[in-house]
């Protein structure tokens, strides 16, 4: 779907596809704080189009660079295991689990146990198949205990 016409419907549709909430995007689109009208405005039809547009539009571009990615970090692994080449193996196995979120740096994100699992369990519960199964052979390759070990000393 091409651009609206509006600088600013095009502008508030932009930011909510992008997960703003609209009373902020209505804010930042260049209206005056209302609630009910950054509301109503969603409910145009040209301005639900578009933002539908330009969220699928965002969903193929990531999902396509995301399985690339993931599938170069996959086939790097591999080859390194074929090859006898734990340590390397290994690390782009810590590659993988972070770039999935699995576990982070410190300088990522600072959390509190319970937060760090509650985390983990959301982003498990958003994992395709595929992905979780990745994840169950990184997690036994170190072995589970190690596996948490390492996640918490990242956070």
């Amino acid at each position: 779907m091409p651009m609206l016409k509006n600088p600013r419907h095009e502008r508030y549709a932009q930011l909510v596809a992008r997960g703003k909430p609209m009373s902020r995007a209505y804010v930042a689109a260049g209206y005056r704080p209302d609630r009910a009208n950054a509301r109503r405005l969603t409910t145009f039809d040209h301005v639900r189009r578009r933002i539908t547009a330009i969220r699928k539009e965002h969903e193929r571009m990531t999902k396509r660079t995301k399985e690339e990615h993931f599938a170069r970090m996959l086939d790097r692994e591999e080859k390194a295991e074929s090859q006898g080449k734990d340590q390397f193996a290994q690390k782009c196995a810590m590659d993988y689990a972070l770039v999935m979120g699995w576990i982070t740096t410190k300088q990522e994100v600072k959390t509190v146990d319970a937060a760090v699992s509650a985390r983990l369990e959301e982003v498990l519960a958003t994992l395709t198949p595929e992905e979780l199964e990745v994840y169950r052979r990184i997690e036994a390759k170190f072995g589970a205990a190690q596996f948490a070990e390492l996640s918490q000393q990242c956070h």
